[in-house]
Order: structure tokens, then sequence, then C-alpha cells
């Protein structure tokens, strides 16, 4: 048994020899001058080595392979046959939060079932997840547990969730608000999402008024949420991996090919046309004070989408965009800014946010603000467009070659297209100029309705009074 004197001696043992290695392996690379400069050609011989330039965005649209597809009554059923390994399925509903009469029911149910099904796959990759326009559950497993997965899937689908699988899921929620309500974006995001829904934006700071919000809901109500949420006529079940179609026709068919009961699906609520406030603020002991800007963004099925998806690089989703050109390399006052479309609350929200030192607040929002008016009245020249056009693209090549292949196709089916008409759409912005560029902004990116949240040191930041108009916003006196 060892004591305490050999556990230092052998600690003590262990630093010399470390310390021993790194010296010998400095000496070794120090001592070697056979290693390139970095102003010399790329090399890779038996006595150099440097890493490949990276290569640049391909110009060039990608292509979505092969997606068979399979009309059965049980949920549509779209495959594509890869190589590999791995095996993906992956249930895909599109009802989502966006008319789900509770915040939290559809969380709960699929959180449930997500528990039901890790219980019946215990040795599988289980995800589960739920958006503004769809919710899902998948499976990650080996190819020769298909047949297995498959029919457990079902049994999650199908089977109502218990007592204990709902309590499961109301004790992770809790736990996951608890950790994310200190987060200062996930803090403004609540209050901005009360804000545009004409609520009270204070029960978006509580958590704990939404955590007994959700203690209370029923398991009847989960049941019932499930039932309608997971409705067949709205479902696709899309699998990937090294299967032939034969065997996916034909295991599918079997299982999904009978009549079901289907839901119809509630009318979407009326959306308001305008929040009640211009900008809110939380006072908060950090280093920096962070702003945000929310307004609204078009759905997954708007021809719009990926137009507004590439105005948001454009204007502050990348080092070169312009917000974050004006905001740090032109002025300094912040390390970098961030602009995206965020869609995991009851609509798309379009966000444009960044960390500024609280004295520069002031001359951080007038740069913000008339950054914000030119994007949306001035066009873009064609040399930026094409700049993030491919790297848009190149992303989604690399998305299409791994596990976001899945993801791709789980868009198409929320935006009510096939694989190849999203292909189509991504393939359009090869003809886009600045004119449609800025008339697509001008139809879906509305100034007026727009929130702005501050939060920060005060006692640095100092007063701001925000004013909004048509055009935008502005500093007032």
């Amino acid at each position: 048994m060892w004591k305490f004197a050999d556990v230092g001696i052998l600690i003590d043992r262990a630093q010399r020899e470390s310390r021993a290695c790194v010296v010998f392996l400095s000496f070794v690379l120090f001592s070697c001058s056979s290693y390139p400069a970095p102003e010399m050609p790329l090399s890779a011989t038996s006595a150099t080595a440097r890493p490949a330039r990276p290569s640049r965005p391909d110009a060039t649209p990608p292509t979505f392979p092969s997606v068979g597809a399979l009309a059965l009554p049980g949920a549509r059923v779209w495959f594509v046959e890869r190589p590999g390994e791995r095996l993906w399925l992956r249930l895909e509903s599109r009802r989502g939060l966006n008319d789900s009469p509770s915040r939290w029911l559809l969380p709960l149910t699929v959180r449930a079932m997500c528990k039901k099904l890790d219980e019946l796959l215990p040795n599988a990759r289980v995800e589960c997840g739920w958006r503004s326009t769809g919710a899902h559950l998948g499976v990650e497993i080996a190819p020769a547990q298909f047949e297995e997965a498959l029919d457990m899937l079902l049994r999650a689908l199908t089977e109502d969730p218990t007592e204990g699988e709902l309590d499961d899921a109301k004790q992770w929620l809790r736990d996951d608000l608890r950790r994310r309500s200190d987060l200062i974006f996930h803090r403004a995001k609540r209050i901005a999402r009360e804000a545009m829904n004409q609520l009270s934006p204070e029960y978006a700071v509580a958590s704990d008024v939404e955590i007994a919000r959700m203690g209370h809901i029923p398991l009847e109500q989960v049941i019932a949420c499930r039932r309608e949420r997971f409705a067949r006529m709205d479902l696709a079940l899309i699998i990937a991996g090294p299967l032939s179609s034969s065997d996916v026709a034909r295991e599918t068919a079997s299982r999904l090919g009978g009549t079901y009961e289907d839901s119809p699906r509630p009318a979407i609520p009326q959306q308001p046309a305008r929040p009640r406030r211009v900008a809110f603020s939380y006072p908060a002991n950090l280093p920096l004070a962070h702003v945000y800007l929310f307004g609204e963004a078009p759905p997954d099925s708007s021809e719009d989408r990926l137009v507004f998806e590439l105005f948001l690089r454009l204007m502050g989703g990348s080092y070169s965009s312009a917000i974050n050109q004006g905001l740090r390399v032109e002025h300094g006052y912040t390390y970098g800014s961030s602009s995206f479309v965020d869609d995991s609350e009851a609509r798309e929200i379009m966000v444009v946010g960044s960390a500024i030192d609280p004295v520069s607040v002031r001359p951080a929002l007038e740069a913000l603000f008339q950054g914000l008016r030119d994007a949306t009245s001035s066009r873009v020249s064609s040399q930026d467009i094409a700049r993030v056009r491919a790297q848009l693209w190149t992303e989604l090549r690399r998305r299409l070659e791994g596990r976001g292949l899945m993801e791709e196709l789980a868009l198409a089916w929320r935006a009510h297209l096939t694989p190849r008409q999203l292909e189509a759409r991504y393939r359009e912005l090869q003809d886009l100029d600045g004119a449609s560029l800025l008339a697509a902004v001008r139809r879906n990116f509305h100034p007026g309705r727009a929130i702005m949240f501050i939060t920060g040191d005060f006692n640095r930041v100092g007063g701001v009074e925000i004013v909004r108009d048509g055009t935008g916003f502005h500093l007032g006196d």
C-alpha cells in the first residue's frame, strides 16, 4: 500500500522526467534548421513539413446527393445511400413552436420521447430537438442495427410517455433553463421574444416563473401534443447510410404502410404588427457592455430566407462584414460583431450583436445604427456578394459530406420543399445582384418593428436614449 511519501516521490520523479522530455524536444525542434521560413514555398519532404495551404472558397454551387423518396401512409421517407460505418435515422415533423399553444409543451413532449428512445436503445446515440418550424427525434447506429433501431424509433413515436419520462423531461428542462438563465444572450432573447409577442417582459427575466409554468403541465397534455405535433401528414423519416434502397423500401413499407388517423394543424395565431417597447436595458456587473438588435426574419419556407442569411453575413456575420469593419477595424470599439437568424423560439428572429467597451457604447451605437441604415438603403457590390456566396456554398458542401446532410434534408422538409428544390434555391444565389438583394432585405427587415437590448455596468455606460422610427434606430439628445 502506498504512503503519502511514496506518492510524493513518484510525482517528483514524473515532473523531472517531463521536464527532461520538454528540454529534449525543444533541442530537437530548435536545432532543426531545415524547417522552412514562413516566406518559403509550401513543402513536404522527408526532412521538412508544412501544412497545406487552405483552399479558397469554391465559387460553384454544390450538388445534393441523390435522394430516394417513398410516400407511405405513416410518413414520407427520404433515403440517401452513402458509404460509411454509421447509419442515421431521423423523424422530422414540420410542426414546431410557431403555432404551439404553450412555450414548454413541445419541448417537454420531445424530451419525454427522447428519454423513451434512449432507454430502448441504450447503446445508440440518440438526439432530439425543437425549433420554430419543426421538431425531430433521431438516432445514430451501426448499419446492422437498422431494423431494431427503426422499430424502437417508431415505438418512441407511437407509445404514450409515462409519468416517469415526463418527470425526467421536466428536470432536464429545469436544469437547462437555470444553466442558461444567467447567459446574457439567452436573457436578451427571452425579453425580445416576450416583447415581440406583446407580453410582459418581466416574465422573461424570472426563470422561476417559467419553471413553475412548465412544472404544472400534465401528462394528458403531453400525450395530446405528441399525437398532434407528430401527425403523419407532416412527418418525414430521413435515412442516410450504407443501405440499399430496396432494403429501406422493404423495411419502411412493412412498418409505415398502414392507415393512420391524422390530427389537423391548428391555425397559426396572428402576429403582432409592432412591439410596444423600443429598447430594454438590464444592469449587470460585466467588464463589457453587450448590445443586441432583434428583428423579424423570414421563415424557412420563404424564398427570401437564403438571400436574407447572405445579407446577414455581409452585414455582421464575418470579419470582413460592414458592421465588423466599422466597429472593430475603423474605430476599435469591439473585438467583433455577429449577425444571424435564431429559430429556437416561436418565431425566426434576426440577431445583430456585439460586446463593447462600456465607455464607448454611445459612439459604438451611432456607428452600429448608421451601419444598419446603410445596409438597408444602399446596394452591395457584386464582389462582396460573390465572396460571401462562395463562403456559404463551401460550408454547405462540407455539411453535405457529413452529418450536416441530415440537417439540410430536414430543412427542405420543414420548408415544404424537395431536396432538389432546396438545391435550386442555393443555386439561385448565383444570379443574385445588389438590387435584388436590397429588395429582399426591404421585404423582410422592418427597422420600425425591431428591438434593442443593452446590458452592462451602467455606471460606466452612462445614460443612452434610443429613438426608433421607420428608417431604424437613432440616438436621442
